[in-house]
């Protein structure tokens, strides 16, 4: 009796054993799955996107996951406001940069509960804006902000703090568009249901985004490859292939600056003299990326907008590939070759602006985007600036010829879309299970994931360390093809030690009915196989 139980306990945790490494290849860095029957308090969280152009505070609501439930219930949309200017802005005053972020939390104090407040996190994540300054520079920034956000009413320590990689930043947009449309959701019940590769209610979406200084492209791929910018999702109940790779000092704003530097180098011999206020002409340069009529300054020279859509597409290409004359080339002479899109592409930020604001739609062509930007470019400026008076200011017009002369040069040179597609959705937003429209914003995923790894119930690290440490991105992705090969032979090899100790628990269990035989049946003595082999696996069972 005492060997079949002895069997049958070893049987059932090595079954344990298979659930946990089979059923969900990536289930053991973050723990089994949560399991708890009953809802538990709604919960808050702050998180402060620090991007280029400015700051915006995003206060979450959600509820960790139940029994049943393969994620957390994060409530949409999220309540927001935006402050101005960026901390990038306060690079010759850091320590003036904690003060820009008072308005937000007097916001975000607003739309927690008192009695919730000293138990939810605020956490500031700085983007490409300050990846670009000095690091002396951007610590100084961030101990500026450390010291508001220290004294605000919500949990804070200083390591909270940081500047977020630009691959989990685009992996966090991604999560954020598929979860708010309910792909991640329906993908990881089926998962959970045993279904290896469970086919999606909804596909996933690719996200490309435009920023102000950097690009992030990040999109599901069929199958892992042998590429660094491919890693695995590892989510509970998710194991996602996808491609991320953020493009630094690509972002709009940034490659503006670069394209007017170029233009005054470029355009040296293209100057016209013009009489100011009846004295001796100045000689001013034409910048092909302005709009006609206007006139201004760029590094302190006076410029003179062309309006030239077809020139100002070249110095784009230019920034983008260089002399490179392939399909495909490293953008901006680079080591990293854009990759093939697959599938459905959300193209949000500066993407969906330009488009909005030339009245596109959501799916235009690249030959529309052109036609559109040659007819911007080439209008008059006061024309532009009156039909716009009231969407954009002067200084936010004068973006748009260049912003959609860079869209096609970066799709169409660099990425490699034909004109006549339209496979990129130009929009911020998507269409969630109730039917609502639901921006997309990598806060937004930076959230999920936190909320998730919360709920798995086995971590031991807290949302903080997660989101604190982007550059330790194995929190969340892993190399893919070196991910499978460990856990294959990991399997294979407790396998055989599995049928190993199940041979010899077999052979010790006939020794023992023969001396069971002889010995007293009232006084059996235990089987030592039996204890060797518990102590044997316990070690086995704190690996895993």
């Amino acid at each position: 009796m005492a060997t079949r139980l002895g069997a049958l306990l070893l049987g059932l945790l090595w079954l344990d054993l298979l659930s946990s490494l089979a059923g969900d290849q990536q289930q053991h860095i973050l723990g089994a799955p949560h399991t708890r029957g009953v809802a538990e308090a709604v919960k808050y969280m702050v998180i402060i996107d620090a991007g280029s152009t400015g700051s915006r505070i995003h206060v979450y609501t959600y509820s960790p996951g139940m029994e049943g439930l393969p994620m957390p219930d994060i409530r949409l949309p999220d309540a927001q406001m935006r402050g101005l200017p960026g901390l990038s802005a306060f690079a010759d005053k850091p320590q003036e940069a904690g003060q820009s972020l008072q308005q937000l939390l007097d916001f975000a104090s607003k739309q927690v509960p008192a009695r919730e407040q000293a138990a939810t996190e605020v956490h500031l994540l700085a983007t490409a804006g300050l990846r670009l300054l000095e690091p002396r520079v951007a610590e100084a920034i961030l101990e500026s902000c450390r010291n508001i956000l220290l004294a605000s009413p919500f949990a804070f320590r200083k390591s909270w703090a940081s500047i977020l990689s630009g691959t989990l930043e685009g992996v966090y947009g991604w999560v954020a568009a598929n979860y708010a449309s309910g792909a991640l959701q329906a993908y990881a019940a089926r998962r959970r249901q045993g279904r290896r590769h469970p086919s999606v209610a909804a596909p996933f979406v690719g996200v490309f985004e435009l920023g102000g200084a950097s690009i992030q492209v990040t999109f599901h791929v069929a199958k892992p490859v042998n590429d660094t910018n491919v890693r695995i999702l590892n989510l509970p109940h998710l194991g996602i292939p996808l491609y991320t790779h953020s493009f630094l000092g690509f972002g709009q704003e940034t490659a503006q600056i670069l394209a007017a530097t170029a233009a005054l180098a470029s355009m040296a011999n293209l100057t016209t003299d013009v009489v100011v206020d009846d004295q001796a002409s100045v000689e001013v340069a034409m910048d092909p990326c302005l709009p006609r009529g206007y006139s201004g300054t760029v590094n302190g020279r006076p410029v003179a907008g062309g309006g030239y859509f077809g020139l100002c597409r070249q110095l784009a290409a230019n920034l983008i590939a260089g002399q490179c004359t392939s399909p495909r080339c490293p953008i901006g002479n680079g080591s990293v070759a854009p990759p093939l899109l697959q599938g459905k592409f959300l193209a949000i930020e500066n993407f969906h602006h330009t488009a909005s604001l030339l009245k596109l739609g959501e799916q235009p062509s690249l030959r529309e985007v052109a036609a559109a930007g040659e007819r911007y470019c080439g209008a008059a400026w006061p024309l532009l600036q009156e039909q716009y008076a009231q969407q954009k200011t002067s200084q936010e017009l004068l973006k748009y010829c260049f912003s959609a002369a860079y869209i096609v040069a970066l799709l169409h040179d660099g990425f490699g879309l034909g004109m006549d597609e339209r496979q990129l959705h130009f929009t911020n937003s998507v269409t969630d299970r109730r039917g609502l429209q639901v921006d997309i914003d990598w806060t937004t995923g930076a959230a999920v994931v936190a909320a998730a790894l919360a709920s798995s119930g086995a971590r031991s690290h807290s949302s903080y360390d997660f989101l604190l440490f982007p550059h330790r991105v194995d929190h969340v992705m892993r190399a893919s093809s070196a991910t499978v090969k460990a856990e294959f032979y990991l399997l294979a090899a407790l396998a055989a030690l599995f049928a190993a100790l199940l041979a010899l628990h077999l052979f010790g269990s006939r020794i023992w009915k023969r001396k069971g035989q002889t010995s007293s049946p009232r006084h059996p003595s235990s089987p030592r196989t039996g204890t060797s082999l518990q102590a044997n696996w316990k070690p086995e069972r704190r690996a895993d």
